[in-house]
């Protein structure tokens, strides 16, 4: 019986749709009019942009979408806003944000559901020289709300950890940029399946001078 009961969740699980999480985005502002849009290719085409309209309050807006047709299909976009500073010489920053998306299933796109999330973000971290690094702390709140066959659905936290790390190509503009998170569910349930583990690497431009 116990087999059984594994078996069939894991029946479950691969026939729900699957929560990628995006990328985080650590803006590691400084002060008023700095501006950072990071492109990610790896896994999705993700693109983060934000900008600091104070000296210590910022908006974002970010969107993903999968390369290609094959399962698991996925689309998604964002809005944020939050507070930075910069204390010892280290960044800080929080960010809080909603945002909606359609995923599939692992094996099928035509089992689709649109989903909303809910998120708060802690970030510390450092620009030095040329190179800038982060560590991002990321708490969703997930609800499927379209998946049919999930009468006792519930929204679901997800604890997200992540690191970035970045290196200055070109004058402190252009940054060749890497990410690699976590993803753990607080509160879970056996009808929706979720990526574990994320990494993708693109490029960063910035505008605005890095202070001393």
């Amino acid at each position: 019986m116990k087999s059984l009961s594994i078996v069939l969740l894991l029946f479950l699980i691969g026939c729900s749709p699957v929560y990628i999480p995006n990328m985080r985005n650590p803006t590691l502002f400084e002060k008023k009019g700095d501006f950072k849009a990071t492109a990610y290719l790896v896994r999705a085409a993700e693109v983060q942009t934000a900008y600091a309209f104070s000296n210590h309050l910022a908006v974002m807006a970010n969107g993903a979408i999968t390369w290609d047709s094959k399962p698991p299909y996925f689309r998604y976009g964002e809005l944020g806003a939050g507070y930075f500073t910069k204390v010892n010489q280290l960044n800080l920053e929080f960010f809080c944000g909603y945002g909606t998306g359609t995923t599939s299933s692992y094996f099928d796109n035509n089992v689709i559901s649109d989903f909303y999330k809910v998120y708060t973000t802690q970030a510390i971290g450092q620009r030095v020289e040329k190179m800038e690094w982060s560590f991002i702390n990321r708490i969703s709140l997930v609800d499927f709300v379209t998946y049919p066959t999930d009468p006792q659905r519930s929204a679901t936290f997800y604890l997200e950890p992540a690191g970035y790390v970045a290196y200055s190509l070109v004058k402190d503009r252009i940054f060749g940029a890497a990410q690699f998170g976590v993803c753990y569910p607080l509160r879970g349930t056996a009808y929706f399946d979720y990526e574990p583990f994320s990494i993708s690497i693109g490029f960063t431009y910035r505008l605005g001078k890095r202070t001393q």
